[in-house]
């Protein structure tokens, strides 16, 4: 991802890619109140599991890589 330093280098940049025929979309950011929603459902999901599993299942719970945090929410019953 290019950091760009002024307005005039980022429309030259979108002027060139839109020359070669790239399809350029603006990507929206999540809201101030989305983040908070999604880190509160996820440090439930944690304090949950690490319930469940205890310290030494929860640590190899962590390392096993992506969780969909949404998913186990629902199955928790964390709204």
């Amino acid at each position: 991802m290019m950091k760009f330093k002024s307005n005039k280098q980022f429309f030259w940049r979108l002027n060139v890619l839109s020359k070669k025929g790239a399809k350029v979309k603006p990507k929206l950011q999540p809201s101030a109140e989305h983040i908070a929603e999604r880190n509160r459902i996820e440090l439930a999901v944690n304090r949950r599991v690490f319930w469940e599993l205890g310290k030494e299942g929860y640590a190899k719970w962590r390392k096993l890589g992506y969780k969909d945090y949404g998913t186990l929410a629902r199955a928790y019953g964390i709204k």
